[in-house]
């Protein structure tokens, strides 16, 4: 299929992201039946992924709990659900239109990766507030129910639902008079889930989004109601008790997933803020059979 012709998310905005041609062509799933590799990418919210232009591969693990590399060209999607994961393999040169749906806000990042160079060329970004009860919500969850059934003829009709109402939802954030710094934090926000396991400092965030490390301090207390550095903490525990239920991983390694370099760090804060230790957690969870989230 030739590339879809968008090249910017203004021409997303205005409805160019099928290029006339009924998509999306294919749609894969991740799945979470083993734990994600090192470079996989694993959050806590659904993604969707369009290949706009290239080949996307990726390991993707499968429902008996081996791996497989998935080629995804122009025309096809890749659903990740909720906590499932991803390894691209950054290969070939690929454009993307991704489409993060969070516990309150959404993203959309328009992508290329130039594999001659090994680096991303410059990411274009929307965001804007969900919801507590937003369709968005109830689509997804009704894709992440489909993924044993590939190739189903309703896979298809649903993703383009899921991608144009997102688009709606682009053409509103952006035609809305919202203040620079709620626009900010919601962004920012999303970056965090994405990379919670990397190195995340609020320079590092700061940088990333072109503004002081002291501004967006004072978005986070502003906006969210909590600084910087609770709101990364709770998210990393969040995402620790998740490992800690789906998976039998040693401590050293969940911390390491989490973004805390130094394991007795993490069992300071784990303690802190959830009242028991990972190991008590752990136990506490396994004697009641908690079921995975």
């Amino acid at each position: 299929m030739p590339p879809i012709p968008m090249t910017s998310l203004a021409d997303f905005e205005r409805g160019a992201w099928s290029g006339g041609e009924p998509l999306p062509r294919r749609v894969a799933f991740a799945r979470d039946t083993r734990p994600p590799p090192p470079g996989g990418l694993q959050v806590q919210f659904p993604r969707l992924e369009l290949v706009l232009d290239g080949v996307y591969r990726n390991e993707l693990c499968d429902a008996a709990g081996g791996t497989a590399i998935c080629d995804l060209e122009a025309g096809d999607a890749l659903f990740v659900g909720a906590n499932c994961w991803n390894r691209p393999v950054w290969d070939a040169d690929v454009r993307l239109l991704s489409l993060l749906i969070g516990s309150k806000h959404f993203g959309l990042s328009l992508l290329f990766w130039d594999a001659g160079n090994g680096a991303f060329g410059p990411v274009e970004k929307r965001s804007g507030p969900l919801s507590g009860n937003s369709p968005l919500y109830h689509m997804a969850a009704a894709l992440a129910g489909c993924r044993d059934a590939v190739d189903a003829p309703f896979l298809r009709p649903q993703v383009a639902a899921v991608v144009e109402y997102a688009r709606t939802l682009v053409a509103q954030a952006v035609s809305a008079d919202e203040r620079r710094s709620a626009a900010l934090h919601r962004a920012a926000c999303l970056y965090l889930e994405e990379n919670l396991g990397a190195g995340i400092t609020r320079e590092r965030v700061a940088r990333q989004f072109g503004v002081s490390p002291n501004y967006l301090s004072r978005v986070f207390r502003d906006q969210g109601g909590v600084t910087f550095s609770e709101f990364v903490a709770a998210r990393r525990v969040g995402t620790a008790q998740w490992l800690l239920e789906a998976y039998d991983l040693p401590l050293a390694e969940v911390a390491q997933r989490c973004g805390f370099r130094d394991v007795n760090y993490f069992l300071k804060v784990f303690k802190k803020r959830v009242g028991r230790t990972p190991t008590e957690y752990r136990a506490s969870i396994r004697a009641h059979g908690t079921p995975r989230a």
